[in-house]
């Protein structure tokens, strides 16, 4: 049998594999899956891993891919979201690698755009898109759009500003593996802190027309959990980024253990009131929630701007010994308050 002028051109794409980690996803796995089956995009695999779900989502993928051959699933213990990624990234036989959320949905021409923008650029690791919003309470859908350059995308990410969600991404599936693929230790911020690595060995970008949906409900996979904060996280690992990247640091792998800085970074006062305004601005969020009126605004622009203040003051506890000159080896401490420093001068520029 002859193969199909269709098939032909299918196969002469770069293979895409879609990973999407399932806990517990049975209200919208189905529609999600169905995005995913419904992409332009001719050439993928789709990788379901069950990360020891006990509702009814095992049934939902065991039917999804009987029906779709391009679809594989497994199932296994609960081992958590970033091990559950981490696994898929070894399942994958892709070129590049699309995430996707168990409740999210994909615009059918999500995939065909962003292969058209990495074939044209050969620098490019990391490409995600503009998205909107669906809030399952109120039903309150909102479409945001992001700057399309490395460098603007790249200092969002140092300065902890909004982002591509995770669903919208699509990375260079080598080069995530190069740099160790999703760190365990980067909590509630796996993604942003595997941004960060991939952009200092290539280029990202952004595609600017919103091309997948994001649901905000209740059971949603991630979200804060007690202290620990995602923004809180994200700063810890724009710090590591800094110590990576600032040759005057002088790093060797004797003093750099990732695990050891986020602990130092979580431990100091800064990042405990920046993480303590953030919970304010959250709760206050959920208290006005349905009662706009401008006293509600003005205080949010309030919040807003305190936010900012801590943002840029983040690193008050060590202006005051960062400025004798250094000498040629640094201590472990040393390099810590400088990438602070580097952070703050990032996020006044």
């Amino acid at each position: 049998m002859h193969a199909s002028a269709l098939d032909i051109v299918v196969r002469s794409q770069p293979l895409v594999s879609v990973l999407v980690p399932i806990f517990n996803g049975q209200r919208y796995l189905r529609q999600a899956l169905e995005s995913l089956q419904n992409q332009t995009y001719g050439n993928l695999e789709i990788i379901l891993v069950n990360d020891g779900s006990t509702d009814g989502s095992a049934a939902i993928i065991d039917s999804f891919v009987e029906n779709e051959k391009r679809a594989i699933a497994v199932h296994k213990k609960n081992t958590g979201l970033t091990d559950t990624l981490n696994y898929g990234l070894s399942l994958a036989n892709g070129v590049w690698l699309s995430r996707s959320d168990q409740d999210d949905v994909a615009f059918p021409t999500k995939l065909e755009r962003q292969m058209e923008t990495v074939l044209g650029n050969p620098s490019l690791v990391l490409v995600g898109c503009d998205f909107c919003t669906l809030t399952e309470e109120s039903g309150q859908m909102r479409r945001y759009h992001l700057p399309t350059g490395h460098n603007q995308l790249v200092r969002r990410l140092q300065r902890v500003q909004s982002f591509f969600p995770h669903s919208s991404a699509l990375f260079r599936l080598d080069v995530a593996r190069q740099v160790g693929g999703y760190d365990i230790d980067a909590l509630y911020n796996e993604d942003g802190d595997l941004w960060l690595r991939l952009s200092e060995l290539g280029e990202v970008s952004s595609v600017a027309e919103s091309l997948v949906t994001i649901r905000k409900h209740q059971t949603q996979m991630t979200k804060n959990s007690g202290d620990v904060i995602p923004q809180g996280e994200a700063f810890v690992s724009s710090v590591l980024h800094f110590l990576r990247t600032d040759p005057s640091l002088q790093l060797d792998s004797q003093d750099f253990r990732e695990l050891e800085v986020r602990r130092q970074v979580r431990e100091t006062e800064s990042y405990q009131n920046f993480c303590r305004v953030i919970q304010s601005q959250e709760q206050f969020q959920r208290r006005i929630t349905g009662k706009r009126t401008l006293v509600t605004k003005a205080v949010q622009v309030l919040l807003s701007l305190i936010l900012l203040n801590k943002t840029i003051l983040l690193f008050k506890y060590v202006v005051a010994g960062t400025n004798q000159p250094r000498t040629v080896s640094l201590t472990m401490r040393e390099k810590l308050l400088s990438a602070h420093q580097r952070c703050r001068r990032e996020g006044n520029a």
